[in-house]
């Protein structure tokens, strides 16, 4: 049951207007589309700014909380029991080509949507005695998620404790993704304050996130330099350099399109170039692939390349991928462990 209808109110989706002040904002928000199992925030309007409650325009989320508490809805949704602070089930994972790691969502305005999340977390610490979130960040393309626990809320503030690697991942990202059980978006962080000896970090400045990295299909790898490739249909020759490449594919950086609008969909090889982890030697692979996508937004222009393997590339990709993989957890471990030398320096 959504709010309109607990409340029977009638300002829900199909209000016209007739009378009345139309829809309410809880019933036309689709960000909070699926919330607690509601249609767009009716069963999660307390989260959202000026609703219109009892025949008036409610104020922001700071301003209407006090008289959300005392609201008949509100405390239905308390006894149902199924933690009513927290977001429905995330949707089913899709396959996104872009580098874009996140896109920020405001739903009712900056400093609204911080306070909002602060008290979400803050319920989390009432509502569940292990107080575990999810922690996840993007470094060098490669995902790095770690269960944290909240330690203590202290005004916008939020405590955290979780294992190295993620500590080291959020001091080199400088920003950081929280993500609870039932909530259908992420929350951007950034840190403020770190204790290296206690493993626990600072977060405030909260909004919310789309993270696009849990909808890859493949693990992406950023390269440590650029690469210069050739691809080539029959006797034509593209040129350019590849940042990145995954298993499923790469982006490649060119000077000029021209030829690209006529390459069918196959017929295409990409040369590289790799180290082989296990002998350190070159080796040069031949991967069949087609032209999934033309950015000439800006130049470098981009071209998105989908690898439709054979067995020899798909084995030499994929060891060059771990072995990358590899090298960059040990960047991050080893800055890490660098500065723990410095602990009066770092530690708070």
């Amino acid at each position: 049951m959504n709010c309109w209808e607990f409340m029977e109110c009638g300002l829900g989706p199909e209000a016209t207007g007739n009378g009345k002040a139309g829809p309410c904002p809880a019933a036309t928000i689709a960000s909070f589309n699926g919330c607690n199992g509601g249609v767009n925030a009716g069963r999660a309007c307390w989260l959202i700014a000026e609703t219109n409650c009892k025949g008036r325009t409610q104020g922001t989320f700071s301003d209407k909380l006090a008289d959300c508490h005392r609201c008949d809805f509100y405390r239905y949704m308390e006894k149902e029991d199924r933690a009513v602070f927290l977001f429905g089930e995330r949707p089913n994972a899709m396959p996104y080509q872009s580098r874009q790691v996140y896109q920020l969502k405001t739903i009712s305005s900056k400093s609204d949507d911080e306070q909002a999340i602060v008290y979400l977390l803050r319920q989390l610490c009432v509502s569940d005695k292990t107080r575990t979130i999810n922690l996840s960040n993007v470094y060098k393309e490669i995902p790095i998620s770690n269960i944290g626990k909240i330690v203590e809320v202290r005004g916008s503030s939020v405590v955290i404790s979780t294992n190295e690697l993620q500590l080291s991942a959020i001091r080199a990202c400088g920003e950081t993704f929280i993500g609870l059980k039932h909530f259908a978006k992420s929350f951007l962080c950034r840190p403020t304050e770190y204790d290296l000896h206690d493993l626990t970090v600072t977060l405030n400045g909260f909004s919310f996130a789309h993270l696009y990295n849990y909808l890859r299909e493949t693990v992406r790898v950023r390269l440590s330099r650029p690469m210069n490739v050739v691809l080539r249909r029959d006797k034509n020759v593209f040129s350019g350099t590849i940042l990145d490449i995954s298993l499923g594919g790469c982006g490649m950086n060119v000077l000029t399109t021209y030829g690209f609008d006529g390459a069918p969909d196959g017929g295409l090889k990409l040369k590289l170039k790799l180290v082989d982890p296990a002998t350190f030697q070159m080796v040069e692979a031949d991967v069949p692939c087609a032209v999934i996508r033309v950015d000439q937004t800006d130049r470098p222009f981009k071209v998105a390349l989908k690898f439709v393997h054979d067995k020899h590339t798909e084995e030499v990709v994929s060891r060059f991928i771990q072995q990358r993989q590899v090298e960059i957890l040990k960047e991050i471990r080893g800055t890490h462990y660098q500065e723990r030398s410095y602990p009066l320096a770092l530690c708070s």
